[in-house]
């Protein structure tokens, strides 16, 4: 049981609220602050004076102000104000008649300014805003739900440090407005109440939601039946046994007349005893005494538990939940389900637990009311067990609660963290400058051009354990291209003390950008209009040495790059300070590193971490430090694969390899970043070499995808994808052969290609001459160099990766497929294997490109091999998480410096 929440309240922010309101997300928000409440946190829910979703929105029912419950739990209201309506309605109505099949992730279904429209004129309630703006440090943390309107889409950036979100998602047209979107990717926390709404989610918003997702967060009460056992409702006729129940809302959109009609077609075909019980409120009637079909109408609590334990199965035909409670009610009783397999929230459970079946179509509900009709009461009941063992698990209150201290307690401080700043700054031209510590303004300042202003310390209170230090500035930041943002103000000086006892270390990694400067002036001193510094609190150092890397080349989107950008954050964060040297910087990476333009460049009295993978004049450089070093290897490509398109870059390659065994004494310590690129640095003879894995973040895609290529790809076409630069190694030629002859079984299918072709342009032009000779240019797609929007929306669009590469040292590219969900097919041929690791689909003969792809068309479209390829790609990825990869760069900082 948790304690206390240092007197702070937790906050429950919804739009209405009531213990008379029995709608899904009302109801669940007043589980939460009844139950919290119970466990010691101090609870304020904060929602409107509007009475409820179905009264109107600019209606006031409420007073407004402070009351307090009987359960313990504190309501603050705020007034609800007018609203566009006519406006809202046009465009709401809109929404309402597209059909879900319409519907693309990524793309929004209305225009900018309907969707502007729309979430402004939701629900209007400023003050609850202005309350948040002004009082939201004075909270421990936030629930937000559900994930719909304005005080939800205005209201969790306002303390989105601190802010978990319910969705309570649905597959509806609204789920797929760019305002939840971007709300999605705001949040600290996501708690999902069903794993199938996780999974819609996924769908939805891409994989950076997994690492701050929770899943089983809402529970079902014991079934209440104050009736006597064998004693029906007063209005259930006596001989309805068997029956099979419909219970809930009677409403086309749940799926009522579906399973009516199913029901039906059931009874015409088989003459079966088998009888259809409806029971809840609705205006459709529903009875049909000739097909067995008895409509009960609304019933009582008791009548409805009486009904769930003397049912033989339930059906729930909605296709439309975030989570089912009558699903799990009917578990709870033993009986099992037939749920619409497209309503992931029910047909997930469903499939996981086996305590049920699925089914979408009139015909398939037809034949499951068949098959169920014809099981023995043995049968069923194993059924039902398999469904009451998978809700006792997920769906006991108890249980659920503990899923939310979990979530919750790193908030639950006993006592605030008092930290103290001081920072020097400057700027171009005039203008105001704040500092906001969390949610509270620790200073402000009025800069004048060619003035420094060193601040004192200030200090400043946080009850959050990862603060967010945000600078911002009241004039915009301008772009000049190409190059960097011109900055319009400058940090000299950032330093960042917690209770005296340790120091912060700093995460400069959204929104700064880095002066061109010497070795004496490390680190980040130039910021755009705002700029964020992630703070977490280390022990100090102890005065121990900077921590540099160094790299040939910097460039866009490069694994190598990526690699080094994540190990200098980290030691940052580990209070070291790090940074980056490169020879070559892309010109959008130039706020990424210094430029290594001689060798009186490399910052002496420091540690260098030397990332090798290819021949180049920086090498001896590095080798010539005095200081501590270590070498990262990254495998270079043999010269051979180069000799007919490149011969030049071929001797780079063949350079590059042959000089490796002459480093080894310059370096005692070293590592690959797979055991593949260890061994070869064992083999030429360096020592005891380490593996350092490459982290693959799924938060690197929070933020959204090319819409442009996302309506694109979204028209019903398999999207066959391949990413990595075009070089011989990566045997794009046989992607072509083979997806040459998956064309036979698949027409319409697509290749997309995305790389650059920089090292060898020939080579790219033998494949597009390839394409044309083999008649498949129409559907193979050179795309070249992409953004990261870009990129993010192919992979998110698609259908299967196709790798067929013969040399690589790790392969980022199939663990970037893994976290979209996308069913990885590979050559196992060098680190591939490793990579893999039981993943996804290894291969091992490609020698027939006809037979390989029969092969794979016959395997992905298989829906049961798909899910298990998907499953074990979910397992192997997490590897690769920031939290599975820490430990091994710590082992290696701390083999160099000791």
């Amino acid at each position: 049981m948790s304690e206390a929440m240092h007197g702070q309240a937790l906050a429950i922010v919804i739009p209405w609220f009531g213990r008379e309101l029995r709608g899904g997300a009302e109801l669940q928000a007043w589980n939460l602050a009844t139950r919290l409440t119970a466990r010691k946190y101090a609870v304020e829910v904060l929602t409107t004076c509007c009475g409820s979703f179905q009264e109107d929105w600019s209606s006031n029912r409420h007073p407004a102000g402070l009351t307090v419950e009987p359960e313990g739990f504190t309501v603050r209201r705020f007034p609800v104000e007018t609203r566009d309506r006519a406006a809202f309605d046009r465009v709401c109505g809109h929404l309402l008649g597209l059909d879900r099949r319409s519907l693309k992730p990524g793309v929004s279904p209305v225009s900018l300014e309907d969707e502007r429209i729309f979430c402004e004129q939701l629900i209007r309630c400023p003050a609850l805003l202005t309350y948040l703006e002004a009082e939201g440090r004075h909270y421990s943390a936030f629930i937000f739900l559900p994930y719909l309107y304005g005080p939800i889409l205005d209201g969790l950036p306002l303390v989105a440090s601190r802010a978990f979100l319910q969705p309570c998602l649905h597959d509806e047209a609204y789920a797929y407005l760019h305002s939840v979107q971007r709300v999605m990717y705001a949040a600290r926390g996501l708690l999902w109440l069903s794993q199938g709404e996780y999974e819609f989610g996924v769908r939805l918003f891409g994989p950076s939601i997994h690492a701050k997702s929770v899943v089983g967060m809402a529970g079902v009460e014991p079934l209440a039946n104050s009736m006597s056992p064998h004693t029906p409702p007063v209005h259930h006729p006596h001989d309805l046994k068997p029956f099979v129940l419909l219970l809930g809302r009677k409403d086309p959109g749940k799926g009522t007349l579906l399973a009516v009609e199913a029901f039906q077609a059931h009874h015409r075909q088989t003459g079966s005893r088998l009888q259809l019980v409806i029971a809840g409120p609705g205006e459709l009637a529903l009875a049909d005494p000739e097909n067995h079909i008895h409509d009960l109408g609304l019933v009582s609590e008791a009548e409805r538990g009486w009904l769930l334990q003397h049912a033989t199965a339930l059906l729930q035909p909605s296709p439309n939940e975030s989570f089912s409670r009558v699903m799990f009610e009917a578990w709870q009783s033993e009986k099992p389900v037939i749920v619409r397999r497209s309503c992931l929230a029910t047909s997930c459970a469903v499939e996981t637990c086996q305590g049920g079946w699925v089914a979408e179509t009139t015909q398939e509900w037809t034949a499951r009311l068949a098959q169920l009709a014809l099981l023995s009461k043995d049968e069923l009941d194993a059924v039902g067990r398999r469904g009451a063992a998978y809700a006792a698990r997920t769906a006991d209150w108890e249980k659920v609660m503990d899923r939310y201290d979990d979530a919750l307690r790193p908030f639950a401080n006993h006592a605030e963290t008092m930290i103290r700043v001081q920072c020097a700054l400057s700027a171009r031209k005039p203008q105001r400058v704040r500092l906001l510590v969390g949610n509270s303004e620790a200073g402000a300042w009025d800069l004048a051009p060619g003035q420094v202003c060193a601040t004192g310390w200030l200090e400043q209170s946080l009850a959050d354990p990862d603060p967010i230090l945000r600078f911002e500035s009241d004039q915009p930041a301008g772009n000049h291209h190409p190059g960097p943002p011109l900055m319009e103000f400058s940090l000299s000086h950032l330093a960042v003390e917690a209770d005296g006892a340790t120091v912060a270390g700093l995460s400069f990694a959204r929104g700064w950008g880095r002066s061109e400067g010497g070795p004496g002036t490390p680190g980040p001193r130039w910021a755009t209009r705002s700029a964020e510094v992630a703070v977490q609190f280390h022990p100090a150092p102890g005065g121990q040495p900077a921590i540099h890397q160094v790299l040939s080349n910097l460039a866009y989107g490069d694994a190598i790059g990526n690699h080094a950008i994540w190990i200098r954050d980290k030691l940052q964060a580990m209070g070291f300070v790090s940074e980056i040297f490169a020879r070559h910087i892309a010109p959008e990476m130039v706020d990424q590193a210094y430029c290594l333009s001689r060798p009186e460049s490399l910052p002496s009295n420091s540690v260098l971490l030397y990332h090798h993978s290819i021949g180049t004049e920086i090498t001896p450089w590095v080798c010539r430090h005095h200081g501590a070093k270590a070498l990262i290897y990254h495998n270079i490509t043999p010269a051979g694969f180069f000799e007919p398109y490149r011969p030049d870059f071929a001797e780079i390659c063949r350079h590059g390899r042959t000089e490796l065994p002459s480093l080894a004494s310059h370096f005692p310590v070293s590592a690959g970043d797979s055991r593949f690129n260890a061994s070869e640095l064992a083999a030429c003879g360096f020592n005891d070499p380490e593996v350092l894995p490459l982290c693959i973040d799924p938060l690197h895609w929070a933020s959204p995808p090319d819409e442009r290529v996302m309506t694109e790809l979204q028209d019903g076409r398999t999207n066959i994808l391949f990413v990595g630069r075009i070089v011989p190694n990566k045997r794009h030629e046989e992607l072509i052969y083979t997806f040459k002859f998956w064309l036979e079984d698949d027409p319409a299918a697509r290749l997309f290609l995305v790389g650059t072709a920089e090292v060898s342009s020939f080579y790219l032009e033998c494949l597009q001459e390839l394409s044309r000779r083999l008649r498949v240019d129409h559907a193979v797609h050179f795309v070249g160099r992409v953004t990261d929007a870009e990129l993010h929306a192919y992979y998110r669009c698609a259908s299967m990766f196709w790798c067929l590469s013969e040399h690589e040292g790790f392969c980022v590219p199939l663990v970037e497929a893994m976290w979209f969900d996308v069913p990885v097919i590979a050559f196992d041929a060098t680190a591939v294997g490793e990579t893999m690791d039981g993943a996804g689909l290894l291969i091992t003969d490609k020698s027939r490109c006809d037979l390989l792809a029969a092969d794979l068309f016959r395997q992905v479209n298989d829906r049961t091999r798909r899910a298990a390829l998907i499953a074990s790609q979910r397992a192997r990825r997490a590897g690769f998480l920031p939290g599975n990869v820490e430990p091994y760069l710590k082992q290696f900082i701390e083999k160099i410096i000791l």
